[in-house]
């Protein structure tokens, strides 16, 4: 502008609407030089914090000036409020996922809310939830997966002859219930080939099971790791 006319001031962009965290960039056109409030560089991006009035003063080549502002309008992101109940399970089972705070969320890992996941580790997941004004925030929330108990499970011997006892033993958890009545280390008669469930609960209250089978014969096999073989009577 070389005249001595002040400068019509233009600002680009005309409307600017921001969630919080994002960068604008204020540039005012047909002057010579600019002077922004609030700390702004023309054509320099920044981060406003709150939604602010910006006021540029332009001054042409002759010395001339003029005023013109903008509004920055700056959105708040939304608060992600995310919970996983319960938090630590045993492997296999399910929990399900909450959130709330905005009105679209996308899970990492294939989580869906409210719907049964099942995780197969102790895992971290993350979510992200974009708002009306499109502004977005992410919460995290953690699931412990605990491992099941080994169960080892055998019978002693795992072959006997009709009428004659065995003895079922198992080892890897605090508790152990076995189907049919059995009970650990305690003999008994079987009357006929059968298996045997033994379910073990460690402290965690994980659980898993073990099963054994108990051959009974008529005549005990003779083989050749057992010198002495005995024959059923």
């Amino acid at each position: 502008n070389l005249s001595g006319a002040a400068p019509n001031l233009t600002i680009l962009p005309a409307n600017t609407t921001v969630c919080y965290g994002q960068q604008v960039t204020l540039t005012a056109n047909n002057a010579s030089t600019y002077n922004w409030s609030g700390g702004v560089v023309n054509g320099v991006p920044f981060t406003p914090l709150a939604t602010s009035t910006y006021t540029v003063t332009g001054t042409s080549i002759s010395g001339a000036t003029s005023t013109a502002s903008i509004t920055i309008t700056v959105n708040p992101l939304p608060s992600i409020t995310a919970s996983v109940n319960p938090t630590s399970i045993c492997s296999g089972d399910s929990v399900i996922f909450s959130v709330s705070g905005a009105t679209n969320y996308v899970w990492s890992g294939g989580v869906n809310e409210n719907i049964p996941f099942y995780p197969s580790a102790s895992t971290t997941y993350t979510v992200t939830g974009t708002d009306v004004n499109g502004c977005t925030n992410s919460n995290t929330v953690s699931v412990t997966v605990l491992p099941a108990p080994t169960i080892i499970a055998f019978a002693s011997p795992p072959v006997v002859c009709k009428n004659k006892p065995t003895t079922l033993f198992a080892l890897g958890a605090s508790s152990l219930q076995w189907s049919g009545g059995m009970q650990s280390g305690i003999a008994f008669t079987p009357s006929s080939t059968a298996t045997y469930t033994v379910t073990g609960t460690d402290a965690t209250g994980c659980s898993n099971t073990s099963i054994v089978e108990v051959k009974v014969v008529e005549n005990v096999p003779i083989s050749i790791s057992n010198p002495f073989p005995t024959m059923c009577l």
